[in-house]
């Protein structure tokens, strides 16, 4: 497979130009390579010939000013005759009142144009291979990337034949163990690095960039998940082996993105309880992180609590909020069933994740109370059956004050060390927050309960 991408300007102001070229002379026949090159450089103020009326700037350089246009099939191109014409699609994109219809175009572009072959942008490509696919799907499905990460991943799948999610898992496990992706031949890092379609991404709000990280943007995280989630990277599935389309189907369960296959989201809720290995005392359940992410995001990013609570924009512009186990995960031994699944979590700001863990007994119990009314149902479908009074009791009572009457020695209690350990303990159980101002005031509070 010889993958081909092109190498021409990504910039909004030249697809516009070469657009605009094209859409005055959309009532015409094909407009050729020649008239194009005129054309273009009085539209992008590049220098000409005034005797001549011949175009200074190398050819090549011109012709590549509509290259991304043709990528998307906004212009279709006959490279047998050197000649252009706008598309449909095209005249549609020209013409659209704003980003978002043409992000829709983008869109439909995507899902129905082959970018390995058959391209009107690319001559000699023969790739089943299509990177605008392949790198919104990456991201997708590592929450970020780099460009050191889809030159790997084009490497793996068009040079290696490795399936996509060898190559997804390849850079996870990287993550995981804080290593440097593993480079490619040198031969292909000019050809892998320098993708300009990720800067018509990058104009059109599709993808944003974060230092060296791009991260799909919050209006495409909101609107077009799920049509990423459905792209294949394959332009022609006839000529595959099905693994590879089944390894594209099924990832990598402990990825941290939102689940949108529901059949994969029943599967993670419905796993099996596995004690986490780097636990101290072995009594520590996994969590699964893509649970976490899912519930958060089908909540906007928003505490279930209280709606209007505001905290900070993360890196992927998404608000900041956290995940809450209504039955906490310390209960796990308690149940069979998992617990650690999308009916037992709630995204909850700081503030009110601590207030349900750490509010005066009586503000704290109205407010499980309120969530246990809320969610009873739902636990009860996933077959989590308990009553409030042993929900609250057996896992929340008293937690505001940490029960420490296990420690006999009650001249122990005078070491505030003691107790803070105790916090810190069940601080990194529930997963929350706390500032080292507020463990010290939760540690006085404490030393004068149980020293008096």
């Amino acid at each position: 497979m010889k993958v081909i991408m092109p190498k021409g300007d990504g910039q909004l102001s030249t697809l516009n130009a070469a657009l605009k070229v094209y859409y005055n002379y959309r009532n015409k026949d094909f407009l050729d390579n020649e008239e194009f090159k005129k054309m273009i450089s009085r539209e992008m103020n590049f220098p000409i010939d005034h005797k001549s009326g011949n175009v200074i700037k190398d050819g090549p350089f011109l012709i590549k000013k509509s290259e991304i246009a043709r990528y998307f099939g906004l212009i279709s191109y006959d490279f047998k005759k050197r000649r252009g014409k706008i598309s449909k699609t095209g005249i549609l994109f020209f013409e659209a009142k704003n980003d978002n219809e043409k992000i829709k175009i983008i869109f439909d572009s995507l899902r129905n144009l082959s970018f390995g072959k058959n391209n009107s942008a690319i001559e000699s490509g023969d790739s089943i291979i299509d990177p605008p696919k392949l790198f919104l799907k990456s991201i997708y499905e590592l929450n970020y990337i780099t460009k050191e990460d889809f030159a790997l991943i084009l490497y793996r799948t068009a040079d290696e034949n490795k399936t996509f999610r060898e190559s997804i898992i390849e850079i996870n496990e990287a993550r995981e163990k804080m290593l440097k992706p593993t480079k490619i031949p040198t031969h292909l890092i000019n050809k892998y690095f320098d993708i300009k379609f990720v800067v018509f991404f990058e104009n059109f709000n599709i993808v944003k960039k974060n230092k060296s990280k791009y991260f799909l943007s919050k209006y495409i995280y909101d609107n077009y998940l799920t049509n990423i989630s459905e792209l294949s990277i394959y332009n022609n599935k006839n000529l595959i082996d099905t693994k590879y389309l089944i390894d594209e189907e099924n990832i990598n369960e402990k990825l941290d993105y939102k689940i949108v296959n529901k059949e994969i989201l029943e599967r993670i809720n419905n796993r099996i309880p596995e004690i986490d290995p780097k636990a101290r005392d072995n009594t520590r359940y996994k969590t699964n992180r893509r649970i976490s992410e899912t519930v958060l995001r089908n909540s906007d990013y928003k505490c279930y609590l209280d709606s209007k609570h505001l905290t900070f924009s993360r890196i992927n512009e998404t608000q900041y909020m956290e995940a809450h186990h209504i039955i906490p995960m310390k209960a796990q031994s308690d149940f069979k069933i998992n617990i650690d699944r999308e009916e037992n979590i709630l995204s909850l700001c700081p503030t009110c994740h601590r207030k349900v863990h750490f509010a005066k007994e009586n503000e704290k119990k109205d407010l499980l109370e309120y969530v246990y009314k809320e969610k009873k149902v739902y636990l009860s479908k996933a077959n989590i059956n308990i009553s409030f009074e042993d929900l609250y009791e057996k896992y929340y009572w008293n937690k505001s004050n940490l029960d420490l009457s296990y420690i006999k020695n009650l001249k122990q209690l005078k070491g505030s060390q003691i107790i803070k350990n105790a916090i810190e303990k069940i601080i990194k159980e529930d997963k929350i927050n706390l500032t080292e101002e507020e463990v010290v005031n939760l540690s006085e509070a404490l030393l004068k309960k149980y020293l008096n």
